[in-house]
């Protein structure tokens, strides 16, 4: 009877332990079960353009820019402006003084002038009296007029007053000022630039294998490389056929159709749109890197599927998927970072 006893009691620890163990692996197949909320896309044919990206700066085309100089040698008193001011035409940008070389310069013409005036006047007194000849005559009336021109240049060179205000000869910014207050420049010697800023460039720096995709015309996107930059569109002015020495980089002048508010000088981020071409993409959040590689997450029946992708063209918005990938497939495109494959998911709708 004692041993029945122990026999029921082995059979009810058995029943026990089997039940727990059942409600243990139910637990856990409850814990594996993981739902991730997703947003979804489907894998659509779309036109991309191919791009070639580079980075440059907003410049003033050489004839657009205008240099400052006077034509005699000059001391400087006052710089009126800054560079980067922005002057409007008739505006002063400085104040120079004749030197003394300049001064001499004048005096030497005048008595020059006064010189040939006189021999000429001694040279018809002579020829009246028969002392001189006409050839004589002749070739100080020459020598006369020859003066009177230089003193007439000397005059319109070095104007009439001794000081001189410069002024702006058109609206636009101040590029450039290559002297300061108590220099002496010589004659035609540069001392500022003005850069009209209506119709400003971008030049760019691409990688010489690029040259053969671009052409005239191209359509261009021009991102201005500061916090809060906007975007701005141009054209494909001219690519240089020329490589910079220290740089080993080509470049491309690009035409932008809004420069009103651009600043010379500002750096930019370029994307030239060279072949368009439609291809099957999916939105650039899908795509997950991963070493040399990249992955994507397909969603059916409820489940994450995790599938290696080949990428081509990047435009910044979309990817295009060259193998791994059909029309019409749904993939995760937000979310898909917490996903593994095979993972059970919810699908979000979307925000209208």
């Amino acid at each position: 009877m004692a041993v029945n006893l122990r026999n029921r009691l082995r059979h009810a620890r058995g029943i026990v332990a089997l039940s727990l163990l059942a409600l243990g692996i139910a637990y856990a197949e409850e814990e594996a079960v993981v739902t991730a909320s997703i947003h979804v896309a489907k894998a659509e044919v779309a036109t991309m353009h191919e791009t070639v990206s580079g980075f440059g700066t907003v410049e003033v085309p050489i004839d657009r820019m205008h240099a400052y100089s006077v034509a005699y040698q000059a001391s400087v008193e006052r710089v009126l402006v800054t560079p980067g001011q922005t002057v409007h035409k008739h505006d002063a940008l400085m104040i120079l003084h004749r030197t003394a070389t300049s001064e001499l310069e004048i005096s030497h013409a005048q008595t020059d002038a006064d010189f040939a005036e006189k021999e000429l006047a001694r040279l018809k007194n002579l020829l009246a009296q028969h002392l001189a000849t006409n050839g004589e005559v002749a070739l100080a009336q020459q020598a006369q007029q020859n003066a009177a021109a230089a003193l007439t240049s000397a005059r319109s060179r070095l104007g009439a007053n001794t000081a001189r205000t410069l002024a702006a000869e058109t609206d636009g910014v101040i590029a450039a000022i290559a002297i300061g207050p108590g220099d002496v420049v010589g004659a035609d010697t540069l001392l500022l630039k003005i850069a009209e800023g209506s119709e400003l460039r971008v030049r760019v720096a691409i990688e010489p294998a690029e040259l053969m995709h671009i052409a005239k015309d191209q359509s261009v996107e021009i991102s201005l490389l500061r916090p809060g930059g906007e975007t701005m569109t141009g054209k494909v002015e001219q690519a240089l056929r020329q490589i910079d020495p220290q740089t080993r980089l080509a470049a491309a002048w690009i035409r932008i159709n809004d420069a009103a508010d651009l600043i010379p000088g500002s750096a930019v981020r370029a994307r030239i749109l060279t072949a368009a071409r439609a291809v099957l993409s999916v939105p650039r959040s899908a795509v997950l890197p991963e070493g040399e590689s990249a992955h994507v997450f397909v969603i059916a029946a409820g489940k994450a599927q995790e599938r290696e992708v080949k990428t081509g063209i990047d435009d910044g918005q979309r990817i295009e998927i060259v193998d791994g990938l059909k029309a019409g497939e749904v993939i995760a495109i937000s979310g898909n970072y917490e996903l593994e494959d095979g993972m059970r998911v919810n699908i979000e709708a979307d925000q209208p």
